[in-house]
């Protein structure tokens, strides 16, 4: 979702809420178990971050459950960054919202 989206979700809320321009909410991709260690995630999220980064927006975020270690060390390899640490609004799990800078020093500017 991106910048002005109607969507309700309230973790898209805390994003939208961060002072961020040019950037999108990425609520979840996920890889069914059978089917993970195959690469098919590293191809989504590095298709992603090349075309969101050609498209010129500056940040990428999302959250991911603080007892999901094998997500958050996905995550750091693709450059994430904890913002803030809280609650998931929706299911009520302690999570870690991240954020990518697509645009090196982009968050210097908040």
């Amino acid at each position: 979702m991106g910048e002005g989206s109607d969507y309700r979700s309230p973790n898209y809320k805390f994003h939208s809420e961060q002072g961020y321009d040019e950037w999108i909410y990425m609520d979840r991709i996920v890889v069914d178990e059978d089917y993970q260690s195959m690469s098919i995630g590293s191809k989504l999220y590095t298709y992603l971050i090349e075309k969101l980064t050609k498209e010129k927006f500056k940040f990428l975020c999302a959250e991911v459950n603080t007892d999901n270690e094998g997500s958050w060390r996905f995550h750091q390899r693709f450059g994430f960054k904890i913002r803030e640490k809280g609650m998931d609004l929706v299911t009520g799990h302690e999570s870690n919202f991240l954020v990518k800078e697509l645009v090196p020093g982009a968050l210097k500017s908040l």
